[in-house]
């Protein structure tokens, strides 16, 4: 496996096999929002209104919505321009973003590995990649086009990270960590979430020491703090939570544990989905509510809790540190299970950046596991083989995507 150490072979490789196993999406039509957005709205998507998106106009009567995403209005008006309103070359966009971002998360696991101190990274990161190229939950995401928030998001986020790594070791870095932060928060509202993310690091590879760390920081929320500015401009800063107000505290403190129990549940429905990625809907409209499911939940999140204190006492720092990835950024979608702007409370696009953490996770496990029975072969081919039915699963759920008439049949 000499071929795993050139950086430069494994990144293509990478490239081209996320770009075949999503290219069975290049036939596919617009389907859902991407009708509305795209193919009946395209005559909106014009260069000279850019500014106007990025920097909207201040308006007296403001709305609450729960979107300011201005790189993915820039991205359609480049795609319209390139391809007309042809589906082709929408679909082909969001294919090849998605394999940039798979050689990004490549090279963000090689980085985060080398700075844990992790043997054997290079076929660790290669692993956990190839498992994030073919994931079946980023299906929705890239074969669906609008579905291209997470993609971006995901892809400016990862390169942030990478820069938030390089800062510590020349300090201009932070220019670019926090110009792709930005970039990515502009992309979706997930991105939100990346200053805990990149402190996590910090505190588990105590970079924290670091006489740079309070200046990073500081520049992260300032970036934060403008977004709000730029979205409070023209809409209301943040869309509530909560469906409706009562004076009874009895009644509110009901309300507060049902919303606890559905983000509880949230959590474990995507945690579920992220590591069964077999089974699928387009359209979830309501949060798991059992309380057997409650209760798995709180199981599985202590345990969680509970392998991460143990890795961090021995010294094992990844284990924590992927957990954590997944928590924090399913943070914003698991909030959202319990909102009242959205018709779809889960969705599996929703793990795009989540898998990420995952990904890491579960590939370098693997190789330790078989580290540890000394039998490398085996954790190859267990490798291997998951990544298979990941494949088979991806090109199989891109077919539900053609046209409006199959999606919704499935759905």
């Amino acid at each position: 496996m000499r071929l795993i150490k050139r950086k430069a072979f494994v990144s293509l490789f990478l490239f081209f096999v996320s770009f075949g196993a999503f290219a069975f999406s290049l036939k596919n039509d617009f389907v859902w929002d991407d009708v509305e957005v795209i193919e009946k709205s395209f005559y909106s998507f014009k260069a000279s209104r850019i500014k106007s998106i990025v920097i909207p106009k201040i308006k007296k009567g403001k709305n609450v919505a729960p979107y300011y995403r201005p790189i993915i209005f820039i991205s359609i008006v480049l795609d319209r321009s390139l391809w007309g309103i042809s589906s082709f070359g929408f679909h082909l966009t969001n294919v090849v973003v998605n394999s940039v971002s798979t050689v990004v998360f490549y090279f963000l696991v090689l980085f985060v590995l080398g700075e844990f101190g992790v043997t054997q990274r290079e076929t660790k990161a290669f692993l956990s990649s190839l498992l994030f190229a073919l994931h079946p939950m980023h299906v929705e995401s890239v074969s669906w086009v609008v579905g291209r928030t997470d993609l971006l998001c995901g892809l400016f986020f990862f390169i942030a990270f990478i820069f938030h790594i390089f800062s510590f070791r020349k300090s201009w870095f932070v220019i670019l960590a926090a110009s792709s932060f930005f970039l990515s928060l502009l992309s979706k509202e997930v991105a939100i979430v990346f200053p805990i993310v990149a402190l996590g690091f910090d505190l588990l590879s105590r970079k924290y020491v670091n006489r740079n760390f309070i200046l990073k920081y500081f520049v992260y929320t300032l970036l934060v703090l403008l977004y709000f500015y730029l979205r409070g401009r023209a809409f209301d800063g943040v869309p509530d939570l909560i469906s409706q107000s009562s004076t009874n505290s009895t009644y509110e403190g009901y309300q507060i544990l049902g919303h606890l129990k559905i983000l509880l549940n949230s959590y474990l429905f995507y945690i579920y989905k992220l590591v069964f990625p077999f089974e699928f809907n387009a359209f979830i409209g309501n949060a798991p509510k059992d309380i057997y499911f409650l209760a798995s939940s709180i199981l599985v999140i202590f345990l969680l809790c509970v392998i991460s204190v143990i890795s961090i006492i021995k010294k094992e720092c990844v284990t924590p540190f992927g957990t954590f990835w997944v928590f924090v950024t399913l943070g914003p979608s698991c909030l959202v299970a319990i909102s009242v702007f959205s018709s779809a409370p889960l969705a599996e696009r929703y793990l795009y950046i989540p898998s990420a953490g995952y990904c890491l996770l579960i590939g370098r496990f693997i190789f330790e596991v078989g580290k540890g029975i000394n039998f490398q072969k085996a954790a190859w081919a267990f490798g291997f083989l998951l990544s298979f039915s990941y494949l088979f699963f991806t090109i199989d759920r891109q077919k539900v995507w053609k046209d409006d008439l199959i999606l919704w049949e499935d759905t």
